[in-house]
């Protein structure tokens, strides 16, 4: 061991819990400091998931926060985590369904929602989402960027105290002009907010209103980008699994034990995905600052959550937009930061050449695997070593071709101030230490396995109580199922449209029109449109969401939903004195 790498030097049996593995020689392993951040820059198939990722995980005696784009890191952990403390494994996509049973007791859900109480909390939220978003490829990017934070806090605050969905969200950006937008929050809140005198509400109303003044094709580009942040909400899939599975219990997660938390994103969907994933990532860093602020009598702060936050393909799953400066503070606020890039042109195509260099900067430790061609990644490691004395290299500097020639099962590593370094990758699966380890836990796992967990499903909605007669149901009963097929307008003419008279009042008016002329296409298009302004409201009442089925389901559906109003008003009128 070079004397000059004393600080970083250990041995495979040491106590290494918060110091994350660089590298290794035939002596040892060598090892970041206590908390200081570490960037890795890899091709695929370079080894920084097995060779980096999997290693750190395993060793790290804190709460573990992991993104991910496959379930590799996930496999390789799972059992030996648990083993340590909880498991969470946040799969929006459902990637772990087509996978197997192995992850589905551990899998959870989270929606943006579930942390807003009062309006501070809707802001928080709202930026990130949107810094999840790429708006750069948007002329006038940094005007839309503000916008859409503007607009998302009211919808997502109206959301979480209304009991609605993010996909209601996505369906209110949709919806129309702020004045109809207004109406209909208006009504949710004294339909489901325990306290509508909230002053959170004030702040709601008065923002939306205030979009009254801009022209109608601006509100609705606005409208248009927040929906982009919103995006994989469209998946009636990712809304039921964020908003009906067990739920992700973030303050146990944070209680300082040695939980894990995974973030799955599927391949192909990064960008979609990228803004939910970096409002649950923020939301988590944040709350451990939190937790992690109070100081000691010397002034130094309490680390009562050593997190450490891994985000492999740092650039695709969740985006902190600050990342330069919080690899300067993450070590004083109690968290490990690894950040891992392919190379530097992705790095500095998510943030700019000048932010790129600061984060380069701002990690003390730095890696570089084999394979690399990137011709920004050359460069930079040319002009910074062509005079240096690489230890462990064939000669002395360091030419551009050099990362891309270096040999297999090796790293550089760059740390501090320390002169640069080729040591070996060391793979967990190589380990003979980390090998038995995830073997144990693997042979203790399977003795005691975790059970599935069935989700709490929300209850059953109330049933609609008829808001018309027998006999005016008995003369729309046949005309609304015909025009619900017909035109195919089950999703805005819901199923509970007899529970609220002036609905019924419209398509009475729309019967009698199409009994005395020959109706035209638009009539009924105003008439449905002015039905699905009323039936709005009720996505969390009477029906939780809109059915999505095809056309002959969905005239099912109405025709039993009707059937049962009728015959409760039968059996009201035999119960009749």
């Amino acid at each position: 061991m070079d004397l000059e790498f004393r600080q970083l030097f250990t041995t495979e049996g040491d106590d290494v819990g918060r110091r994350v593995a660089l590298g290794a020689d035939e002596q040892g392993v060598y090892r970041c400091e206590d908390r200081q951040p570490l960037i890795v820059f890899g091709p695929q198939r370079s080894g920084k998931t097995t060779g980096v990722v999997i290693p750190a995980v395993l060793e790290w005696s804190g709460p573990c926060l992991v993104t991910s784009v496959r379930f590799d890191v996930v496999a390789a952990t799972l059992e030996h985590r648990s083993g340590l403390g909880e498991v969470f494994i946040f799969d929006p996509a459902g990637l772990a369904e087509s996978i197997g049973p192995r992850f589905a007791p551990h899998c959870v859900g989270w929606s943006p929602l579930d942390s807003i109480h009062d309006w501070d909390d809707a802001v928080r939220q709202a930026e990130s989402l949107a810094s999840g978003t790429d708006f750069q490829t948007l002329r006038g990017g940094d005007f839309w960027a503000s916008h859409v934070r503007l607009l998302l806090t009211p919808l997502l605050y109206a959301a979480a105290r209304t009991n609605a969905t993010m996909g209601d969200v996505l369906e209110w950006l949709n919806h129309g002009q702020p004045d109809e937008t207004v109406n209909l929050l208006i009504e949710r809140r004294h339909q489901f907010d325990r306290d509508p005198q909230a002053t959170g509400w004030k702040h709601c109303i008065t923002r939306l209103l205030s979009y009254s003044e801009y022209h109608r094709d601006t509100f609705s580009n606005i409208c248009a980008t927040a929906a982009s942040s919103l995006e994989v909400f469209a998946l009636e899939g990712v809304n039921r699994r964020c908003a009906q599975t067990r739920r992700l219990p973030l303050h146990t997660f944070l209680d300082g034990s040695p939980h894990t938390l995974f973030l799955c994103a599927p391949p192909h969907q990064q960008k979609q995905f990228m803004p939910l994933f970096t409002a649950l990532a923020r939301q988590t860093v944040s709350a451990t600052i939190d937790r992690n602020g109070v100081p000691e009598e010397d002034g130094q702060a309490i680390i009562q959550v050593p997190l450490m936050l891994c985000l492999d393909e740092a650039g695709n799953i969740a985006r902190l937009d600050d990342l330069d400066t919080f690899a300067t503070t993450a070590a004083g606020s109690g968290i490990q930061l690894i950040s891992v890039f392919h190379d530097m042109s992705q790095l500095h195509a998510t943030y700019g050449a000048d932010r790129g260099a600061l984060i380069v900067n701002n990690h003390r430790g730095k890696l570089f695997l084999p394979g690399n061609s990137d011709p920004r990644t050359g460069d930079f490691l040319h002009e910074l070593l062509q005079q240096s004395d690489v230890r462990g290299h064939g000669h002395r500097g360091w030419r551009r071709s050099d990362l891309r020639e270096m040999p297999a099962e090796t790293v550089l590593c760059l740390y501090g101030g320390l002169p640069a370094k080729l040591m070996r990758l060391r793979r967990w699966n190589s380990s003979p230490r980390l090998r038995a380890a995830v073997e144990k836990a693997r042979l203790a796992y399977h003795k005691n396995p975790r059970r599935p967990v069935t989700p709490q499903r929300p209850p059953p909605p109330p049933a609609p109580v008829p808001a018309a007669s027998l006999e005016e149901l008995e003369d729309l009963r046949g005309f609304v199922l015909k025009i619900v097929d017909t035109y195919d307008v089950g999703a805005h003419i819901l199923p509970c449209w007899f529970a609220h008279r002036s609905a019924v009042e419209i398509l009475l008016d729309l019967l009698e029109e199409a009994t005395t002329e020959k109706t035209k296409y638009d009539t009924y298009k105003q008439a449905i449109q002015k039905v699905r302004r009323v039936l709005l409201p009720c996505r969390a009442g009477h029906v939780t969401a809109a059915p999505t089925v095809a056309r002959a389901r969905r005239s099912a559906t109405h025709q039993k939903l009707i059937d049962q109003g009728m015959e409760t008003l039968r059996l009201r009128e035999d119960d009749a004195p």
